[in-house]
């Protein structure tokens, strides 16, 4: 269901993008073909394209979320690329480039450095890539 051909073709757009009103929700959804520009996004706009129920194990296409429990705050998005490790394709913050491939947990690493409480929740996309699931 995850087309690869879509996904790169979609992928060296965001790496060509201005980086001007860019972040990683707003790429997600841009990866994920529920926007025809790659532009910031808030996490409620990207919570309403994820089902709400977090996963216990993800899958290639979902979509791993950085969250910051003390506030219940979601900081980071990525896709998922890779389970074993898992590695998500992001947008390294507001109008910065695209990471492909990083692992979750080094993402996570970050954060933690700067919150006291942050964990790393893995959702299914309402739709991958324009088919739905």
């Amino acid at each position: 269901m995850f087309s690869q051909e879509t996904y790169r073709a979609r992928l060296e757009s965001a790496r060509r993008c201005s980086l001007v009103d860019v972040n990683c929700h707003g790429t997600v959804l841009y990866l994920l073909r529920h926007r025809d520009v790659d532009k910031c996004a808030t996490h409620e706009v990207l919570l309403e394209y994820l089902d709400p129920k977090p996963l216990e194990t993800p899958e290639i296409g979902h979509v791993g979320i950085i969250v910051i429990t003390t506030y219940k705050f979601i900081a980071h998005s990525g896709i998922v690329t890779s389970t074993d490790p898992v590695l998500l394709t992001h947008r390294n913050g507001r109008n910065k480039h695209v990471i492909e491939d990083e692992p979750a947990d080094q993402i996570l690493e970050r954060y933690r450095k700067c919150n006291d409480v942050v964990t790393v929740e893995y959702r299914r996309p309402k739709v991958i890539l324009g088919i739905a699931v």
